[in-house]
């Protein structure tokens, strides 16, 4: 946050598949990530997938996975 100040995110959810037992979640969606208002040229767009326990009363996210559609830069 520190770093980037003026950040300005977007977060879709897809799709949300809860098991049966009630305590384990897989959410698939997208993202949208602009690093600074002020330059909105420098957007990260993207795919997600996320698995969710729940312990003691909450959700926690236990693991993410996140791919951008942006085509790496290739080396120098």
């Amino acid at each position: 946050m520190t770093d980037f100040p003026r950040f300005n995110h977007v977060f879709a959810l897809d799709e949300v598949t809860i098991a049966e037992s009630g305590d384990l979640a897989v959410v698939r969606g997208s993202y949208r990530f602009m690093y600074d208002d002020n330059t909105p040229e420098q957007v990260d767009i993207g795919k997600l997938v996320s698995v969710w326990v729940y312990l003691t009363g909450d959700w926690r996210l236990e693991l993410i996975i996140s791919n951008s559609d942006i085509p790496p830069v290739p080396p120098i």
